[in-house]
């Protein structure tokens, strides 16, 4: 099939084209003339007779713009499978034709209700005056919202067809396709952490750590966790768990915390020469004589001279 398709866009283009510029030249030009007539009667005539001599050029416009937009949607198609946006900016700018030619097609059926007024008094075209009578006063009213809908919806299909002139430039077109690629690439990677992470959940529940929420699995006293750790063994003076990654837990935990419970107790500056390296709590006689040399040395005088009473 040939790259080139300039027989359906000249037909989407002019057409949409001759669609925008009707409408929006009827809503100024000809409801603006009719309102200058002085005889308020011919108002509504005159404008009914310009927009009938309109119709069926504005009905041709409508068909070569769809011939258009159907065929440049067909031979896009593959770009649209390929390319990441394409397939949403042809899907808005879908909605609004479809908008368009439901605003367009009410409008003409307005206009005829009008038309077949006859000349009723009226102070414009849209625009009813105290002797308009009821039903062609609504009439104008609706008309006067739908006279300015279809160049607003026709409108933002030019600036669509302007924005997707521009996804079809080659670089817009690589970046397109990498991201359309990227996204159907992603999907396994994402089924692939999603089982590496429940695969990671029952290796935890299996190894005893606490998965939140789930209950932890308690291992048996003195047998070694999943960090290394003992479980189970604790500081007979504070009542914590030993861990044997911290420092200082190749010692038993009696002999921490015994060595803890001296330097407790030991004041400053008195440097303990012994070291216990029996796994037993400190017997009392060794705290009584630690506390005896902590009251001496606090006793003993100072270079400043005796102490008077």
């Amino acid at each position: 099939m040939s790259e080139r398709h300039t027989a359906l866009r000249s037909m989407h283009d002019l057409g949409l084209a001759a669609w925008f510029g009707g409408s929006l030249m009827g809503a100024l030009g000809v409801n603006g003339a009719a309102a200058r007539i002085d005889d308020t009667t011919q108002r509504l005539p005159v404008a009914s007779a310009g927009w009938a001599r309109w119709t069926p050029v504005n009905a041709a416009a409508i068909g070569a713009h769809l011939a258009g937009a159907v065929g440049e949607l067909v031979t896009e198609s593959p770009r649209m499978a390929r390319q990441s946006g394409v397939g949403k900016a042809s899907a808005v700018k879908t909605v609004l034709t479809v908008g368009a030619l439901a605003v367009t097609g009410y409008s003409r059926l307005v206009g005829m209700r009008l038309e077949k007024a006859g000349g009723p008094p009226v102070e414009g075209t849209t625009e009813p005056n105290h002797h308009t009578p009821a039903t062609v006063a609504a009439s104008q009213r609706q008309m006067k919202l739908l006279q300015w809908a279809v160049p607003a919806l026709t409108g933002a299909l030019v600036v669509m067809t302007a924005y997707m002139s521009e996804q079809q430039k080659p670089g817009q077109v690589f970046r397109g396709m990498l991201d359309r690629a990227g996204g159907l690439m992603s999907a396994p990677k994402n089924l692939g952490k999603m089982a590496a992470m429940g695969a990671a959940g029952r290796h935890l529940v299996a190894s005893g750590r606490a998965v939140p929420g789930q209950e932890p699995v308690p291992s048996s006293p003195g047998a070694p966790g999943a960090d290394g750790s003992l479980s189970g063994t604790g500081d007979p003076v504070t009542g914590r768990p030993v861990s044997s990654t911290r420092p200082g837990a190749m010692l038993p935990p009696c002999a921490s915390s015994a060595s803890r419970v001296a330097r407790a107790s030991r004041p400053s500056g008195v440097v303990s020469s012994r070291r216990s390296s029996t796994c037993s709590p400190p017997s009392l006689s060794s705290l009584a004589g630690t506390r005896a040399a902590a009251g001496k040395t606090r006793a003993r005088p100072t270079a400043r001279g005796p102490v008077r009473r």
